[in-house]
Parts: C-alpha cells; sequence; structure tokens
C-alpha cells in the first residue's frame, strides 16, 4: 500500500512540475575574455613586457512568468583569474545582484516594472545596458 502511495504521489509531483516549468527558467551565462596589452593607452615602450589578463563574468538568471506577474534576479560573479588567494574568505565585491524586479501587469496595456533592471533605449549608444563591459550596468527603477 506504501508502493501505491509513493507512486501516486510521484506522479502528482511530475504532473504537477509540468506546470512549474512553463513558468520557471534557470538559465545561466558564463563569459571569459583574454586580453593581451603591449601598451596600454599610450605607445609601448622596447623593454616593455606584453601582459595578459582573463577575466571572467558568471551570471545565474531566475526568471518566473505567470498570468499576472513577471519576476527576474539576475546573480552575478565578475572577477580576475589569479587576482584572489585560492582560500578566499572575504568575497564582498565579486559577486552582487545585477537584476532583481517584478513587473505587476494591470492590465494588457498597463503594467508596473519596478526594482533593479537594465534599461536599453534605441541603439545602446547614450543609454543601455553596456552588455560588452564584465560588470554591464543595471539600474534601480520603475516604469509603467
Amino acid at each position: 500500500m506504501k508502493i501505491f502511495r509513493y507512486i501516486s504521489f510521484l506522479i502528482t509531483g511530475i504532473f504537477l512540475l509540468q506546470f512549474a516549468m512553463a513558468q520557471f527558467s534557470l538559465t545561466g551565462e558564463f563569459r571569459p575574455r583574454t586580453e593581451i596589452s603591449h601598451g596600454y593607452k599610450t605607445l609601448a615602450s622596447e623593454n616593455q613586457d606584453v601582459s595578459t589578463i582573463t577575466a571572467q563574468r558568471s551570471r545565474l538568471n531566475f526568471i518566473f512568468n505567470s498570468e499576472s506577474v513577471k519576476t527576474k534576479l539576475v546573480l552575478q560573479d565578475v572577477r580576475r583569474w589569479g587576482s584572489q588567494k585560492q582560500l578566499v574568505t572575504n568575497e564582498d565585491f565579486a559577486t552582487s545582484i545585477h537584476e532583481a524586479w517584478a513587473e505587476v501587469l494591470f492590465t494588457p496595456e498597463f503594467s508596473l516594472k519596478a526594482g533593479r533592471q537594465e534599461l536599453i533605449y534605441d541603439d545602446h549608444r547614450i543609454f543601455g545596458n553596456v552588455g560588452w563591459a564584465h560588470q554591464a550596468r543595471s539600474h534601480d527603477i520603475a516604469i509603467e
């Protein structure tokens, strides 16, 4: 009898998971970048060595959508390889929240989106997310 109960819980869980999977998504991003420099912002002198720096941006994206609410949480970690000790006790500045917002859909034409979010207008030239930079850019704002 217990086996039947466990099987029924498993089938119910799988059935409900299909609906939850349609509303919740978990994605990630890993972006390493290596730069080779021989004279940064100035001409290199004859005895100057070439420097190589590798940095990375890692993101973990949590997105939840329902009929009346949309939410997004993006955790971001930006660091240079080799710049920290192996046994790090304090990483206050490496990991941050890049986006954390909620949008409430009052009507199909009106909604309110508030929290930390990327603002992208036109061609990103004057006001954008600066996605090419490791840390990128987000703003604490409420928009309709």
